[in-house]
């Protein structure tokens, strides 16, 4: 390449750097204090200092704010500008920015190169330098990997450098399409349409995304710089890199959401598990409580059968519940530990120690209701051995009663004296009879009156 060809080109990206550094620096100033104080001249309007010091308070916003030197800046002069520019770069070293011979009266007297060297050194460390897995060193490589990453599988794109790379447009378009794939119809794009597809990428990256066009089609096509293209790509990063923080901290406030309404419910299930058991408990306790025993030693029977049938199928469930509701507290308990949350405490109704109570009462019931099935057992055991007795003995006495009215229905005597004796020893023998049988009916009838004080249920029969 001849110098004057070299110099020629060297002229031009110092034009397109300046111009694109503008358009740069004046999209930071618009988020700054003074929205409508903008470069125009980048030689000039940065020799007072203070437009850096904007600057550098909207690209560092947690670091101190510059002060510029006192006085009015229209009438400074040049030793205060000097005190602004060395404000400046004593700032930049202190945030690592390599400053290799620039200082501050290079950019008062707006030496191009140097004054544009100084934008890029501030652009390449405190910007390019923020690139997940950039240093100092490696920060452009940082860049295109992330590139790289964004674009690849994509038709036509091959990201190898920052200059031809990017002259067709395609991956500029592939970078919009890779985050927002409503924005671009990638398939559409046509790849011999180098300038319709940078323009269409420049066009909707400012429109859609608010990436203010810092190119123009003609910088890529003509003489792509790698520090233009990486500055423009810049903004790409951020934009999408705080749109994917974003989205984390979406994702992060339905997981917050998520985990409220899960907790909710879990309480919700505790509250709701331990109401129904304590009504369980509190309902089977009334009923093991109760004495309203059936008369009779069958339906007894049938009583002691339910209360086996209760112990073997009923409460078994229920002692799993009472486990169940342990293990939820506990599990709810540990998972609000675990994500640093305010433990849950229920209401006094609902503690645990409330259902231990509960169930504490069910069982001294259930010893009650097991000795007081007994005992009504062995009390219709007795009446029905009493009742057995007395049917045995009455119908001995029945049989009796029948046989003695039969004699006594005999009206003869006899024909002789002999005859007439011997029937009146038959009646003297009956008589006697029913002097040793009424103490027997007595008998009987005291056991008939105890099965009817005992309330025995066929005391009408036997009565």
């Amino acid at each position: 390449m001849s110098f004057r060809r070299r110099r020629n080109l060297n002229s031009e990206r110092e034009l397109i750097q300046k111009k694109t550094w503008t358009k740069w620096i004046n999209s930071y100033l618009k988020k700054g204090q003074h929205p409508d104080k903008l470069v125009e001249d980048l030689f000039v309007d940065l020799q007072d200092g203070i437009i850096f010091m904007e600057l550098l308070q909207v690209l560092c916003p947690d670091d101190p704010a510059l002060k510029p030197a006192r006085g009015n800046p229209a009438r400074y002069q040049r030793i205060h500008k000097i005190e602004n520019l060395n404000k400046v770069l004593s700032f930049l070293k202190s945030k690592d920015v390599q400053l290799v011979n620039i200082g501050s009266e290079d950019i008062i007297a707006g030496t191009p190169h140097l004054t544009l060297g100084l934008i890029w050194s501030l652009i390449y460390y405190l910007q390019i330098g923020e690139v997940e897995g950039a240093d100092s060193k490696n920060a452009k490589a940082a860049l295109l990997r992330w590139c790289q990453m964004k674009t690849d599988g994509y038709a036509n794109v091959a990201v190898k450098d920052f200059t031809k790379s990017w002259q067709s447009g395609l991956a500029f378009n592939a970078l919009i399409h890779k985050h927002r794939p409503d924005l671009v119809n990638f398939d559409e794009l046509d790849p011999n349409d180098a300038k319709g597809n940078l323009q269409h990428a420049f066009d909707i990256a400012e429109s859609a995304l608010g990436i203010d066009s810092l190119l123009d089609a003609s910088d890529v096509l003509d003489y792509p710089d790698d520090k233009v293209i990486m500055t423009y790509l810049m903004a790409y990063y951020n934009y999408f890199n705080k749109m994917k923080e974003a989205d984390i901290t979406g994702q992060r406030i339905r997981n917050f959401v998520d985990f409220q309404k899960e907790t909710r419910q879990d309480i919700e299930k505790y509250e709701q598990m331990v109401t129904e058991l304590l009504k369980w408990v509190k309902w089977k306790t009334k009923i093991l409580d109760g004495r309203d025993f059936p008369n009779n030693l069958k339906a007894m029977q049938g009583c002691l059968d339910e209360f086996k049938m209760y112990h073997r199928q009923e409460k078994p469930p229920k002692i799993k519940e009472k486990s169940d509701l342990h293990a939820h507290l506990f599990n709810l308990r540990t998972k609000l530990t675990a994500n640093s949350r305010e433990g849950y405490t229920p209401p006094e109704e609902l503690l645990l120690s409330s259902v231990e109570t509960a169930w504490d009462v069910l069982e001294r019931a259930e010893k009650d209701r097991a000795s007081a099935i007994r005992v009504e057992l062995q009390r219709l055991e007795l009446l029905e051995q009493m009742a057995a007795r007395f049917r045995k003995k009455a119908s001995l006495r029945a049989a009796w009663v029948r046989d003695t009215k039969s004699m006594l229905s005999d009206q003869s005597f006899g024909n002789d004296l002999g005859e007439v004796v011997a029937s009146k020893k038959k009646e003297e023998a009956i008589q006697t009879d029913v002097k040793t049988y009424g103490e027997r009916f007595r008998v009987l009838s005291n056991i008939s009156s105890d099965l009817n004080v005992q309330n025995y249920y066929e005391k009408d029969e036997i009565a």
